[in-house]
């Protein structure tokens, strides 16, 4: 588990987490989220937003919002993240991250309640 950012004008390069499953939660900023077969579907996101991204689902997360980074809570049922970047519609050879990944930075600490 791991607080994850998507950066002011950024995006990910389209991917897929072949070895697991990744569950998301918006903590602020908005975005798309673009998916499905040749990512022809884009998901609106906002705080307080869930995503679930099966092993194997090819996704794209894009922050277009003007004025916000998006940041959110990343969870995995795995320690070893195995990616497969896509160029051109064509999956690249896979990659093996341990968490926490470099594109993981933590915007402040929140306060203890």
């Amino acid at each position: 588990m791991a607080i994850g950012s998507v950066l002011l004008g950024s995006k990910s390069i389209p991917h897929t987490h072949l070895n697991c499953e990744t569950a998301l939660y918006v903590l602020r900023g908005h975005g798309r989220f673009l998916i499905g077969e040749g990512l022809s579907e884009s998901i609106e996101v906002d705080p307080g937003d869930y995503i679930f991204v099966p092993p194997g689902a090819l996704h794209q997360p894009i922050n277009d919002h003007p004025t916000e980074d998006w940041e959110m809570i990343v969870c995995r049922n795995s320690p070893v993240e195995i990616v497969a970047f896509a160029t051109q519609g064509q999956l690249c050879p896979p990659m093996q991250f341990l968490r926490p990944a470099h594109w993981l930075r933590r915007q402040h600490r929140r306060p203890p309640l």
